[in-house]
């Protein structure tokens, strides 16, 4: 005689323990780290990130642009010291930056560490009077940028 019970239960007892194994394939999907302040060196705010081609990561800080290439973290400081809130790797291989009132690009020198170029220079005072550059952009390989004015009162 066949005790249907059993049989019941152990039949829910496979359905429990196989489905939840065959239920998401885990190949090819990527692993996500988390970097503490300590590991990266920099400050509290991560305000913008891009990537170039080879897969380098550069964060906009407030202690200034981040740069990880999987393994190294780097810390390219402002000459002023200011906060950064956007980044662009431009198509020529720039890394354009805006921050607390100034707007500029990194460009790498002959041993190849990071140098930055300010653009305020270029600016009339009247468009050179922003706090924050919060966006960049490019287009038709010209670059732009979103900026919050100053408001003098």
């Amino acid at each position: 005689m066949v005790d249907y019970k059993y049989n019941g239960f152990l039949l829910l007892f496979i359905v429990w323990w196989i489905l939840p194994c065959t239920g998401q394939n885990v190949i090819g999907n990527p692993s996500i780290i988390n970097y503490s302040k300590k590991a990266y060196k920099g400050g509290n705010q991560n305000w913008d990130i891009d990537q170039d081609e080879r897969g380098i990561m550069y964060f906009a800080n407030n202690n200034g642009l981040l740069t990880f290439d999987g393994v190294y973290w780097q810390t390219y400081r402002l000459p002023n010291g200011i906060a950064l809130r956007s980044v662009m790797v431009s198509k020529n291989r720039n890394i354009y930056v805006g921050g607390q009132g100034q707007i500029g690009y990194f460009k790498p020198d002959e041993q190849g560490r990071l140098v930055y170029h300010s653009l305020n220079s270029l600016l009339s005072p009247e468009d050179n009077s922003f706090t924050d550059v919060w966006n960049i952009c490019e287009k038709d390989n010209a670059v732009f940028s979103e900026s919050t004015p100053r408001f003098l009162y």
